[in-house]
């Protein structure tokens, strides 16, 4: 009730968070292949900004059953503020890449350091119960879609 609402509250928040990290490069991640790599053909930069969008996927991907183990020995709050904390980190270095590879780099750090998604669905399906299943998995959704 109180308690779940509280709970409800700070999953969409970290969802949010970490869909944000997740999108916000792609209205100027062809502007920034550009900047880092002045010397490539204009038709080339989309594949160029999709290494770098796809870079985050690959990190998450590696990184996902770590932080789900992490999670299950620390506890689900401490490994989501700790992630939350990396992929701020690591968004904010993606942010000053001097270079292409940089870019690669920090971009996979934003993946592996992502626990975000894999700890909320464990935090949901322990917290929620038949009666409110469909509302704590719609946070998941809005967050994600918003």
């Amino acid at each position: 009730t109180k308690d779940l609402l509280k709970i409800y509250f700070a999953v969409f928040n970290a969802l949010f968070a970490s869909a944000f990290s997740i999108t916000m490069l792609f209205p100027f991640l062809p502007f920034m292949v550009e900047f880092l790599l002045p010397q490539i053909d204009v038709s080339s930069v989309g594949k160029y900004a999709g290494m770098i969008a796809s870079a985050m996927f690959l990190g998450r991907f590696f990184g996902s059953y770590f932080w789900g183990v992490l999670s299950d020995i620390w506890g689900r709050k401490p490994v989501l503020i700790i992630s939350e904390l990396l992929v701020g980190i690591a968004t904010l270095a993606f942010g000053f890449s001097i270079n292409f590879p940089m870019a690669i780099a920090t971009r996979f750090a934003v993946g592996i350091t992502n626990g975000i998604i894999v700890n909320i669905k464990a935090v949901l399906s322990e917290t929620s119960t038949r009666k409110n299943q469909a509302v704590g998995y719609s946070v998941l959704s809005s967050a994600i879609g918003a």
